[in-house]
């Protein structure tokens, strides 16, 4: 009986010293992976922040050198692959955009980039902006003065950031309601018809003509 005994408080004992060694080594695990995983998300928000900082940089860059008429300059920033639609539709590629700037046929007095708003991807290799840029210059031609919404499109390789590709859209009037553009006053003074049921004017005003009913047949 005393054999049993003892060698049941020796089981024991052991139990608990093993559990006892477990115990904070479990912890210890626990708590260093939530510290990676705390580190390494400062450090995505870290790397996320100052690729955002590097590309508005080169965004404003860009907008110097296309002033200065710095074709090398701009030709750094773009990469080999780059493409820009311009306002009208039309279709430029780095070697074309380039040559204009050299010849002088894509010309800037000015351009200001704001409004700036920087998407980097999950990898930090890419990025898409959106800004407004506001501009007076000359594109083949055709003068680009006023105010477009603009969007870039960026990807990090061996040499850093290059812009590989961008749209442009004029900016117009404020949409209305229901995505219709605001109507106009009416032009050079002239009163604007009032419009009655599905978009039709209504009869009797501003010297439209009321029908008339038309008469019964008479018996006679």
């Amino acid at each position: 009986m005393s054999r049993r005994f003892f060698g049941l408080v020796t089981l024991t004992a052991v139990i608990f010293a093993v559990s006892s060694c477990s115990g904070p080594a479990a912890n210890n695990t626990n708590t260093a992976t939530v510290n990676v995983n705390t580190n390494s998300n400062a450090n995505t928000a870290a790397d996320s922040a100052a690729a955002k900082a590097d590309i508005e940089k080169l965004v404003n860059d860009l907008a110097a050198a296309l002033v200065k008429g710095d074709a090398d300059a701009v030709e750094r920033i773009y990469s080999d692959e780059y493409l820009i639609v311009n306002p009208d539709g039309t279709v430029q590629t780095k070697a074309e955009r380039i040559a204009g700037i050299r010849s002088g046929e894509v010309k800037f007095e000015s351009l200001v980039f704001d409004e700036i708003n920087t998407r980097v991807n999950p990898t930090g290799d890419g990025a898409v902006v959106v800004a407004r840029a506001t501009s007076k210059g000359t594109n083949k031609g055709q003068t680009v003065d006023g105010q477009l919404r603009v969007t870039m499109v960026f990807s990090k390789g061996p040499a850093g950031w290059r812009e590989v590709a961008a749209h442009t859209s004029q900016i117009t009037a404020p949409m209305g309601t229901k995505g219709l553009p605001t109507p106009q006053p009416a032009l050079k003074g002239l009163p604007t018809p009032p419009v009655g049921a599905q978009g039709l004017p209504t009869p009797g005003e501003k010297g439209l003509p009321t029908p008339q009913a038309t008469p019964s047949p008479s018996n006679s």
